[in-house]
């Protein structure tokens, strides 16, 4: 594997969400000791979970310019206020109750697609085009 990766993924609109790009890296090489962390990036801040600590970082909030808007960047409106606490509340009842997670065989095989097709894309040194709602790849 290589000591630094990194793959974009652009998602198209669909019944299910609004348009969005996630973003993935990977960093071997920084010499840190291999630390974990996973980052929830918004348009207010981060919130970073790594090992047994929850870090909020706030930075000012940035209106996207009109032209963007326009164009379908919404991601600042993606999940409701009601729906961000209520993911926040079941993850946390699940770490401290152990309150069942419902994230089913195909949720996790929607979460781990990306990543398997980075290798892919690494290793055949080609793009790969990916259908989110088929879950397959596009010929």
């Amino acid at each position: 594997m290589p000591d630094i990766t990194m793959g974009l993924f652009d998602y198209s609109e669909t019944d299910n969400h609004a348009p969005f790009t996630l973003a993935l890296q990977s960093n071997l090489a920084d010499g840190s000791g291999g630390g974990q962390a996973f980052r929830f990036i918004g348009d207010e801040g981060a919130i970073t979970v790594q090992g047994r600590s929850l870090i909020l970082s706030k930075s000012p909030r940035r209106r996207p310019p009109d032209e963007a808007v326009f164009k379908g960047y919404n991601s600042v409106r993606t999940f409701s206020e009601a729906q961000q606490k209520a993911f926040v509340k079941a993850y946390f009842d699940s770490i401290r109750n152990g309150t069942p997670v419902y994230e089913d065989v195909v949720y996790g095989y929607r979460a781990a697609a990306p990543s398997l097709l980075c290798n892919l894309s690494l290793f055949n040194k080609q793009i790969y085009q990916w259908d989110p709602e088929g879950m397959q790849l596009r010929t």
